[in-house]
């Protein structure tokens, strides 16, 4: 929860947030495309539960457990 909270508060976060986010860090070559792959990767490995709504631009994560544990992820 302290990961969504702190990136928008809610349970969607857009994902032009995140890429805001990767260019704060450092990572100024990502696009909206590569956004999208991060995170559908992150999703795949198990990091995030949730899904992208291509539809509205948003990443949804689960109300609970929305980043399980690193233990809990690589099983």
């Amino acid at each position: 929860m302290f990961y969504r909270v702190l990136i928008s508060g809610k349970t969607q976060t857009p994902m032009k947030l995140i890429l805001a986010a990767l260019h704060f860090v450092g990572y100024k070559e990502a696009d909206e495309d590569e956004t999208h792959c991060i995170v559908a990767n992150l999703i795949y490995d198990g990091h995030i539960r949730g899904y992208i709504s291509h539809q509205h631009q948003v990443l949804v994560v689960a109300k609970q457990n929305a980043f399980p544990k690193m233990s809990v992820a690589s099983d």
